[in-house]
């Protein structure tokens, strides 16, 4: 792509000798040659400001991804928890009210209140202590991260 001013300098038809027309043509291009330079400055130092941006905003959106895993994991827990509260709960109300049952069916009762405590005890994470942690997963996706990066 010949710039304009490059080739009105060439094509210029004035009087003169050859030596002003070809001064012309290599000033015309001189501009053309600094113009391309400040063009490829300008983008180099756009790409180091973009990607200093990128590098300020990265560990942001790492700590917000994790937040977010960690309240989502919360949420689990918190579910998972009320689930065995209630299991617990309704084991309680059997046993309650398996005094009043005929004796064979007892046992039939007893052990199903005691599989209902079980699942309650496998299933509730506040008797995991390894599970109450803020989790920090060894490797984070940049496709995970960058739904977290803003402005960058």
């Amino acid at each position: 792509m010949v710039p304009p001013a490059l080739r009105s300098a060439a094509t210029r038809s004035h009087v003169g000798p050859p030596e002003d027309k070809l001064t012309l043509v290599l000033e015309a291009a001189e501009q053309w040659a600094d113009e391309i330079t400040a063009a490829r400055v300008r983008d180099a130092q756009a790409k180091l400001d973009r990607r200093r941006e990128w590098d300020q905003a990265l560990p942001k959106a790492r700590r917000a991804y994790l937040d977010q895993v960690n309240r989502d994991r919360l949420d689990r827990q918190l579910d998972t928890h009320e689930k065995a509260q209630r299991l617990r709960a309704y084991a309680k109300a059997i046993e309650a009210k398996g005094i009043d049952v005929p004796d064979g069916s007892r046992d039939h009762i007893a052990a199903w209140v005691a599989w209902i405590r079980g699942e309650a005890d496998r299933l509730d994470p506040a008797l995991r202590p390894g599970d109450l942690t803020y989790g920090t997963p060894d490797e984070v996706s940049a496709y995970e991260v960058s739904k977290y990066m803003s402005g960058a």
